[in-house]
């Protein structure tokens, strides 16, 4: 297996669904703001599910954030790695 090439690769997914993933809790954020929904300072608990259809791996990854100015707090544990994949439960 090359790590490189499996690196870059994984880097590239990751890329891609960071930005639309924000892109979407952006948009669903001002819209619940817009609508009165939650306020500015609320705290918002994301989650989001990481499948790996080959090993049956499923996984929640999740976290609070905050739409003020308080600061986010991160929630993951790792629970192992495989080679330069770690996983987060």
């Amino acid at each position: 297996m090359n790590e490189d090439h499996l690196n870059l690769e994984i880097r590239k997914f990751l890329k891609k669904i960071g930005i639309k993933s924000q892109q979407l809790i952006e948009q669903e954020i001002r819209n619940a703001l817009s609508k009165e929904q939650i306020k500015i300072g609320s705290e918002i608990n994301l989650e989001m599910q990481l499948t790996m259809n080959a090993k049956n791996l499923s996984k929640v990854l999740g976290e609070n954030i905050s739409t003020g100015e308080t600061s986010v707090s991160l929630n993951l544990d790792v629970t192992h790695k495989i080679g330069d994949i770690i996983v987060i439960k």
